[in-house]
């Protein structure tokens, strides 16, 4: 996890889509409170961990978009269908077969005209 506090560090093919606090508040942001927040909020999801793959998948951009994933040694295409209760997501190729993708480039692909 990551998360920009700063957005004058930006490479240049980032400046215009990445986000940081500093974007977001009328004050700078205090690094140990933004830090105290975030291990609360991460430990409340500790104790709910079977809520923590329904939540993603419920607020993911990603599922049920055609896709194209890039891997060290395969490229394929097809639609984001599901998460397995790990948290991978599940690819279901164009030729119907299901992919499980645990590492790799998963790119939105546009709708066909």
């Amino acid at each position: 996890m990551g998360l920009n506090i700063r957005s004058n560090d930006f490479p240049a093919e980032l400046a215009e889509i990445a986000t940081a606090c500093d974007r977001h508040g009328a004050r700078p942001v205090d690094r140990i409170e933004l830090l105290i927040a975030w291990l609360r909020a991460l430990d409340g999801w500790l104790d709910a961990l079977d809520e923590v793959v329904a939540a993603a998948a419920s607020r993911s951009a990603t599922l049920g978009r055609r896709v194209r994933v890039e891997l060290t040694l395969d490229n394929f295409d097809g639609v984001a269908t599901r998460m397995t209760d790990e948290g991978y997501l599940v690819v279901t190729r164009d030729d119907g077969t299901e992919r499980i993708v645990t590492a790799g480039d998963v790119i939105h692909l546009r709708a066909a005209r």
